[in-house]
């Protein structure tokens, strides 16, 4: 099963997270902050998906968003945060979805397989 990073500096959230993805049969690995997200990410291998919180402590998500791209632009993103959609799309443009946190899980795992699926698709055009 596909690899994701939930990067979320709330605890309760990436438990959260992490067991829903688990549950499903995602392998997830999992940061607090930014800086943590880029030593994964560069670290781990196979990441396909990162769950991004945008309000985060020193460096926010939009910033990271940025780095992932220039990192590897294959990688899809979810950005997941308790900001309104429409404010999200602003801070962090062009990720592949946006989440709102009051949406409930169901709603974050057909964004989840919903980009996985996207990221087949282009694999065998």
């Amino acid at each position: 099963m596909p690899k994701i990073l939930v990067v979320d500096d709330e605890f309760k959230i990436k438990q959260l997270y992490k067991q829903l993805l688990l549950d499903e049969g995602f392998e997830v690995v999992e940061a607090g902050d930014s800086q943590t997200a880029a030593n994964l990410l560069v670290r781990e291998e196979g990441i396909r998906l990162i769950l991004l919180d945008i309000n985060m402590p020193v460096v926010n998500g939009s910033v990271l968003y940025k780095l992932i791209r220039m990192f590897d632009p294959a990688i899809k993103v979810v950005v997941t945060s308790a900001y309104p959609l429409e404010d999200q799309k602003a801070r962090v443009v062009n990720a592949d979805d946006y989440y709102d946190k009051t949406q409930g899980t169901q709603v974050l795992l057909e964004k989840v397989h919903h980009a996985l699926k996207q990221e087949d698709h282009h694999a065998t055009t």
